[in-house]
């Protein structure tokens, strides 16, 4: 996706190239979802807003921005700052939801951590 994101399709804009891709997800993963789901979602019109609003703002929006960052940033930049969302989501967890990382996964955020401040000293100089 990275590699790809660096050559955009002429005419095609990132939210829209955004909207699209998330809707074909969602149409081929909603039959197993609703089959595998442990989740009552009960469709009110406050749920069903809440859900477009989640998908819309901070789902779809950061995507758009992550297909528009790899026109001015090196693939390889672009690729190690990927792996700041989970090591992101990961530190939020700990943080709000008590989760607890264990050795490994310390050494993973520290391995991530460490690359791309190489990566960013290095293109920086």
């Amino acid at each position: 996706m990275t590699f790809i994101g660096t050559r955009p399709v002429a005419g095609l804009h990132d939210l829209t190239a955004t909207g699209v891709s998330f809707t074909i997800g969602a149409a081929v993963l909603a039959p197993a979802a609703t089959v595998t789901s442990g989740m009552d979602f009960v469709p009110t019109p406050a749920s069903v807003g809440l859900l477009l609003l989640l998908g819309a703002v901070p789902t779809a929006l950061a995507y758009a921005l992550y297909f528009r960052g790899p026109r001015t940033t090196a693939a390889s930049t672009a690729a190690l700052i990927a792996l700041l969302e989970p090591l992101v989501a990961t530190l939020l967890a700990t943080l709000f939801l008590g989760d607890r990382l264990g050795s490994t996964g310390l050494i993973g955020a520290g391995l991530i951590t460490t690359a791309i401040v190489l990566n960013t000293r290095s293109t920086h100089h």
